[in-house]
């Protein structure tokens, strides 16, 4: 056990040069402060009403999300916009529990007593309000049984606590009833572009577009609300540089290849950090040995360079029982690394067809394909990467909304996604391209199959109706 001395020691250097150390999580490379990210306006609303002493039952904010998404900088801007607004350092403690169990063999509970000590006063009986940020919380196993501790003790109190994509899984239900979880995804194009080149549409158009293609009644009506934004998505576009979709799509889903220069660079860091994920977050989730999660890497790759496949033929392409990959896969989707599309039906179809498995973020299919040598600039491989960038705009949409939910349809020649709205049953077919080739054939198909109000084309074909099929071109669906 580590002795009290260091830990007081520890944190009193923890709360002096957070503000330096943290400070290089919210500039970019020219030193500007970087823009923050949409989850942003919601979490800081929470705080808001925090210190206003408003709805204060919503003071303990979870975060969680696959590795390189943002986390660690989004609580470093709410860390100093907390000090730019007049809050003491001494009041906003921010705790890695990666260093604080790895380095210090310690744990939040131990360190929470040492913040005592070093106030002189208990929980209880502190009158500021005091900002609790936890870095890495599922580190230390007892995290969320700690923090429901410190929730009861006292109101004045904010936590707000980040992890890996399974801390949500770790918590007991006494503190998932307290807590309210808020899950950072990768990046969006217009996050990326405006991250990268401070490049933002027009205030309200992204939820215009969002409208039209999801809300709408018919295919006209669809058209009717996209045709008078279509100047506003070209005033954006006309910002933006050749081929940044085709960076985008390749690199630019995970926030920290903004600040990479080379392709190579970011592939190798992705790379790394599924070497974490399989190696240390999945151990958290499911007991695997040794040999199996080295198979894991060769399921990853065969996911890569595959639309769809079947669990038989997973499980004799690896030598792996066919229920121990359906329990890899079931893992893999906890950590977020990929996400389960089911087949559109009853449910004994969605049980005898195997779901489709896009990558969370696209840039670990492309990272991955860089690995085995068959990452290219085509349109083949852009058609892959475009196809779980979609899929990931729907996986977000049906989480943000709880109404929306995303399928695919298993037919022959049929459409690739049908998203469904459970507040009126209502369906949409929707086709994806990369290039602009794509007929509405597929989308018909679907739509005919299913009764959709309307099918969808999400392709470089200008927008355009046909037999109650619209045509979107990437440069209006992107702005969502």
């Amino acid at each position: 056990m580590v002795e009290k001395s260091t830990l007081i020691n520890y944190l009193e250097k923890q709360i002096s040069t957070t503000p330096d150390r943290l400070y290089a999580n919210t500039i970019d490379k020219n030193g500007k402060k970087l823009l923050d990210r949409f989850i942003s306006i919601r979490v800081k609303k929470f705080l808001a009403d925090f210190q206003k002493g408003n709805n204060i039952e919503n003071r303990w904010i979870t975060i969680p999300g696959f590795r390189g998404t943002g986390k660690t900088t989004l609580l470093s801007q709410l860390y100093h916009m907390l000090l730019d607004q007049g809050v003491a350092r001494d009041r906003v403690l921010y705790l890695s529990l990666d260093e604080i169990t790895k380095l210090l063999q310690s744990n939040l509970y131990e360190i929470i007593e040492i913040y005592e000590t070093i106030r002189g006063e208990s929980l209880e009986s502190i009158e500021d309000k005091i900002f609790l940020f936890i870095d890495e919380a599922h580190y230390d196993k007892n995290w969320d049984v700690t923090l429901k501790t410190i929730y009861d003790r006292t109101k004045n109190i904010f936590i707000m606590v980040t992890g890996s994509s399974a801390l949500a899984l770790q918590t007991s239900a006494d503190s998932a009833r307290r807590m309210q979880i808020e899950k950072l995804f990768p990046l969006t194009f217009i996050e990326y572009m405006k991250i990268k080149n401070r490049i933002m549409p027009e205030k309200n158009l992204k939820y215009e577009i969002e409208h039209a293609i999801f809300e709408s009644e018919s295919a006209d009506e669809v058209y009717n609300e996209l045709k008078p934004l279509q100047k506003k998505a070209m005033k954006y576009w006309s910002y933006i540089e050749p081929f940044e979709l085709e960076k985008y799509l390749t690199t630019g889903t995970l926030p920290f290849s903004i600040g990479l220069t080379k392709e190579y660079e970011i592939y190798q860091r992705v790379i790394n950090i599924l070497e974490k994920v399989i190696y240390e977050d999945i151990s958290k989730i499911d007991n695997y040995d040794k040999n199996t999660l080295d198979k894991i890497w060769n399921l990853l790759i065969i996911l890569s360079d595959t639309n769809r496949i079947s669990l038989e033929s997973l499980a004799n392409k690896i030598d792996l029982e066919k229920p121990t990959i359906f329990k890899i896969l079931n893992t893999l989707s906890k950590s977020e690394l990929i996400f389960p599309v089911k087949a559109y039906g009853t449910a004994s179809k969605q049980t005898t067809k195997s779901p489709k498995y896009p990558f969370t973020a696209p840039a670990i299919k492309a990272s991955l394909l860089w690995k085995i040598g068959k990452l290219s600039p085509t349109s083949d491989i852009y058609g892959k990467l475009i196809q779980d960038v979609v899929a990931l705009y729907f996986y977000k949409l049906s989480n943000i909304t709880g109404h929306f939910n995303v399928h695919y349809d298993s037919g022959k020649g049929c459409a690739d996604f049908i998203v469904s709205d459970s507040r009126n049953n209502s369906k949409i077919s929707i086709e994806v391209s990369y290039g602009v080739n794509k007929d509405a054939r597929q989308a018909k198909a679907t739509m005919n199959k299913i009764s959709a109000k309307y099918g969808i084309v999400i392709s470089k074909r200008e927008l355009k109706i046909e037999d109650n099929v619209v045509f979107i071109p990437h440069k209006l669906f992107f702005l969502t």
